[in-house]
């Protein structure tokens, strides 16, 4: 398995996750980790399954808080 920085433990494809906004540090949620990369996590868009082309680090992810 890949390492990631900073992850305590890699999130794996297909993990719902909130992402920090880089505008205000505020989490948003309707992402899921599409693949890992050496530079961090590529994302997907849950609603129109679009890859995102940013890589994002571990501290910009959290696992999407179950309701």
């Amino acid at each position: 398995m890949m390492q990631v920085p900073h992850a305590e433990k890699p999130l794996v494809p297909g993990t719902p996750v909130e992402v920090r906004t880089r505008y205000d540090g505020r989490w948003t949620a309707g992402f899921q980790i599409d693949t890992l990369c050496d530079g961090g996590y590529v994302l997907r868009r849950t609603s129109d399954q679009t890859v995102l082309p940013v890589v994002f680090g571990a501290d910009d992810l959290r696992p999407r808080a179950r309701t």
